[in-house]
Parts: C-alpha cells; structure tokens; sequence
C-alpha cells in the first residue's frame, strides 16, 4: 500500500514465504532520511535520479544502476539534493539468512562489506531479479535469486571481518543501558551518568562510535520496540507510548523518517 503523499511514493511488504526478507519499492522527490540503522543487511538498486548519502563519516552520491550496501548496525542518512528524484528498490535481509549464505562459502563469521557503493552490471542485475523473484510467490526461485546474489556479492566484494563494536568499552554500557530502559523518559544526563560523562563528552564519543547521536540511537531502539509490540498484537498508540514515544504522532513522524513508510503500511504487508 503506498503512502498517499503524491511526491513521495513507497510501497513497503514482507516478502511471501521468505522469513527474513522484506522488500521496499520507492519513488521519492522530497523525502530525505535521519540517521538511522537497520538491524538488518540492506541492498538497494538505484533505478534512477539520486541521492547524497552520508555514512562511516563522509558524504557520497547514489549512482544510478549501482548498488547501496549497507552492513547491520552501519548508521547512515540520505537527502535528496541537486537531483529532484530517487527511485530505488531495497531488500532488507535478515543477518541470519546472510550467514548462511557465507558459510556455504567458507566464511567462518558473519561478514561486513567495506565497501557502500558498488558499480558492477552483473550484480547490481542480480539484485534487481532477486527484489522481483522475492515479490512473487514462488518460493523456490525467490530462495535461488536471492542465494546467487548474496553468494556473488560476499565472493567478490566481502572482507570477510565482522563490523567492529564501539572501542569504548562505556559506550557499550550505555547501549546496554538504553537498550533496558528505551520506555523510560530518559536523559542526555541520565546517559551521561552511567559512565561518569559530561553530557557533550558522551554526545562526542557517541557520534565517534557509532556515528549518531545519543537521541538517534535512543529513538531506534525505541522503534524497533513499537515494531515488535504493533506485530505482537498491541495497537499502534499502546505500541508507541510502551516504547517510550509521547504519542503515537511522534512515533509515526519518527517512523518515516527512518524507513521512508508508516507504521501503517508495515502492519498491512
């Protein structure tokens, strides 16, 4: 079901009979994405126009007919600026679906792609056919699509490590942290407080760790939290306040900004 804005369209499902993959088809003139990550690996094929995307620190152009890679937990953000449109069509694959993948190929760990962008015909074609073959409803060619894409994508263009987690061992208190207590009215002090920073000292070293901010990172979790307790049954304004948004407004406004489709949209597919 697509959003109802008519400069923005983006039609969100669950891909049928592929647990762990779901599949976006968007055309967007206006939309511009905060800084966010996925839980999930993402692949995304430009069909046309563009976009400037920033992750791991710099700033970078989508190029049409190539191929957005972006890792589990890899923040990143997109605006569209000199170009007046970005259509694009974007797999989000479980990292377990990956793994196995990978291992079929001798890798002995979840890899991590070091590279965003890839120019390569051949593959970007491959992810084009497996996002139609995951659409359709048959199981089989939607399994075989998306294994010949991943399995040439991780030979050809995987460095074979894990990403990294935070060096500073306080950061990861402080996920752990937020990641207990996501519904409670939290603040840049609290944060601050479980590893004896100033409330700018850990802005910093947040932003150097795991490239948002304290807010941004809060606001994920609590997303992924309404998105586990809309599917679990709950309604979406009892979701969003036990995730700890003040309304469900809020949460909807936070919601498509980071996914570029309503919570609505994600229930129906």
């Amino acid at each position: 079901m697509a959003r109802t804005d008519p400069r923005n369209r983006a039609v969100f499902r669950v891909a049928p009979g592929m647990p762990g993959v779901s599949l976006l088809t968007a055309d967007f003139t206006t939309h511009e994405y905060t800084t966010h990550a996925h839980d999930t690996f993402v692949f995304a094929v430009t069909e046309a126009g563009g976009a400037s995307f920033r992750t791991r620190h710099r700033t970078d152009q989508t190029r049409p007919g190539a191929l957005l890679v972006f890792n589990p937990e890899e923040a990143h953000a997109s605006r569209l600026d000199q170009r007046r449109r970005w259509r694009y069509r974007a797999l989000y694959v479980a990292s377990e679906l990956v793994r196995e993948v990978a291992e079929t190929l001798g890798f002995r760990a979840l890899p991590a792609f070091a590279c965003n962008q890839i120019d390569e015909q051949g593959l970007v074609a491959a992810f084009g056919r497996a996002h139609e073959a995951c659409a359709g409803e048959d199981r089989l060619a939607a399994g075989d699509a998306l294994h010949a894409a991943l399995a040439r994508l991780l030979a050809d263009h995987c460095s074979g490590r894990r990403p990294q987690l935070p060096s500073d061992d306080r950061i990861g208190r402080v996920i752990d942290y937020v990641r207990a207590h996501y519904a409670e009215d939290l603040s840049l002090e609290d944060l601050a407080r479980q590893i004896d920073l100033s409330p700018f000292q850990l802005c910093r070293s947040f932003r150097r760790a795991l490239g948002m901010p304290p807010y941004g990172y809060v606001t994920q979790i609590r997303l992924r939290a309404a998105i586990r307790l809309m599917r679990g049954g709950l309604g979406m304004a009892e979701a969003a306040t036990a995730a700890g948004f003040y309304d469900q407004a809020a949460m909807n406004r936070h919601f498509k900004r980071t996914h570029g489709f309503t919570p609505r949209q994600l229930l129906k597919a």
